[in-house]
């Protein structure tokens, strides 16, 4: 059982994917979000460049969100959700296997692919989520550990791996959707 803490960042990031705000993450919502992330890091409609960056959210509902949809309806409520967080800590390789998923989110958001994400890269992650471009900043420059300017592969784990699991309220990660 998680800590109301680790709940509250749950549903606050199960809040921000749900683009839609229908009370549900689809397959769907993550290919539109997908797309709206590729429209704001200006790729052109139909590149290749926009096709890898829907991937990777297709990705992310692959293994995140179809093992959750537990009753098979194509549609995952936040309790689907809570529990299949809860199962897939229970995977011994669980967080390698949430580390591979990750990498392939930062290489999307990686627009001009020099390795690092710059605070308008991240932007463009969070404002089709909802999140402000003054909120975005912020959330950058928390997870933005080194002070660099920029958010590395290996911070940017960091980040989402404390974001869905740390109990530490002071954690960098928990910035991951802005404000928490």
């Amino acid at each position: 059982m998680v800590s109301a803490f680790v709940q509250r960042k749950m549903a606050l990031g199960f809040y921000r994917l749900d683009v839609d705000k229908d009370g549900v993450l689809r397959q769907d919502g993550f290919v539109s979000l997908g797309q709206k992330v590729a429209e704001q890091l200006q790729t052109s409609q139909g590149s290749a460049q926009a096709a890898r960056i829907t991937q990777a959210f297709i990705n992310l509902w692959e293994v995140f969100g179809k093992p959750a949809d537990q009753d098979g309806d194509n549609a995952v409520s936040f309790d689907e959700f809570a529990q299949a967080h809860a199962a897939f800590l229970q995977n011994p390789h669980a967080r390698e296997q949430g580390l591979s998923v990750d990498a392939a989110l930062f290489a999307a958001l990686d627009s001009d692919g020099d390795g690092r994400l710059s605070a308008h890269e991240y932007a463009a992650f969070l404002k089709p989520l909802g999140v402000s471009p003054a909120e975005a900043e912020t959330a950058f420059q928390h997870l933005d550990r080194d002070g660099d300017g920029f958010i590395s592969d290996d911070e940017l784990a960091l980040d989402l791996w404390e974001y869905w699991n740390s109990e530490d309220r002071s954690a960098p990660g928990n910035w991951l959707f802005g404000s928490y």
